[in-house]
């Protein structure tokens, strides 16, 4: 500090107060040391060292954490190789561990706020679908644990379970997609956002938003036929599961257009995000009863 001590200290040029002239020694170049005297050295960190800061702080996630570990060590340790309960908590565990990489991969690369990249527009859907999984491997240790039966092949509804599956996925990839150009580039009127998705004059995110309302139209519509004519009747838990697919279908198109009406509201995007999920475990849910065979699994049961 010496070296600015000094300088503050040096007899300035007096000016005239009402002087236009502005006084040259606030103009004078700093040394070098005086710079050196500015510099704030902070303590040196890491990557890793940053994520358990950020995770220490997130009490969401550590209870997350401690659950699931707690759910593969169960699930391991009181059933047999193959279990369906030992894969199920497995995929629970890939998609815990998944999560954490993506959401690392998006901080680290600061794919954030109005960052409108390529890399953004991947990760944020890959980050939902993610969710998915993590989701379907919870639900699916759930059911196993409470239910009695195995997954078998021999079920006649595997391949429009597993079509209609993925086709809600495209919708949740595709949801992801449209609340981030709303994010980046939100409309001034119904009538501006429709004709700039249509027009194609503003930019790749925002006309791929038409695909998310005609995919959720389109599966919904589907998947609920397809409920009424083969899952509808049955009994048990299986039926509760159908019954909300079907009516969590026409909350969601219901909300999708109040989303749409009033310029998409942080509020109303997260009871479309909510509706999803419980969408999703429901159909889960129904897909493992429909495909399951008379044993019983002990696991977590206790």
């Amino acid at each position: 500090m010496n070296n600015m001590d000094e300088k503050m200290n040096k007899p300035s040029l007096r000016l005239n107060p009402l002087s236009m002239h502005v006084n040259p020694e606030l103009f004078e170049k700093a040394t070098e040391e005086e710079k050196a005297e500015l510099v704030v050295i902070r303590q040196g960190t890491s990557l890793w060292k940053d994520a358990m800061r950020r995770f220490r702080k997130n009490k969401f996630a550590m209870v997350a954490l401690v659950l699931i570990g707690w759910l593969l060590v169960r699930g391991f340790r009181t059933e047999p190789k193959g279990a369906p309960i030992r894969k199920s908590a497995g995929l629970s565990g890939f998609g815990v561990l998944s999560e954490s990489l993506i959401g690392a991969f998006i901080v680290l690369f600061e794919l954030v706020e109005f960052d409108d990249s390529i890399a953004r527009s991947i990760s944020v859907p890959v980050h939902l679908v993610n969710t998915l999984v993590l989701l379907a491997g919870l639900t699916l240790t759930v059911f196993w644990s409470t239910e009695e039966g195995v997954a078998t092949v021999e079920s006649p509804h595997r391949r429009a379970l597993i079509g209609f599956g993925l086709g809600m996925v495209a919708i949740a990839a595709t949801g992801a997609v449209a609340a981030l150009a709303d994010t980046l580039f939100p409309p001034d009127s119904v009538r501006s956002g429709i004709a700039a998705e249509l027009g194609g004059e503003s930019g790749l995110l925002t006309s791929l938003k038409v695909l998310h309302p005609l995919f959720a139209i389109a599966i919904g519509i589907g998947a609920v036929r397809w409920i009424r004519m083969h899952a509808w009747d049955l009994s048990g838990s299986a039926r509760l599961a159908a019954r909300i697919g079907v009516f969590t279908v026409g909350f969601q198109l219901l909300v999708g257009v109040i989303n749409v009406w009033l310029l998409t509201p942080i509020v109303i995007q997260l009871i479309h995000l909510l509706l999803a999920d419980v969408l999703w475990i429901s159909w889960v849910w129904l897909a493992a009863a429909l495909t399951t065979a008379p044993v019983r699994s002990s696991a977590l049961a206790e």
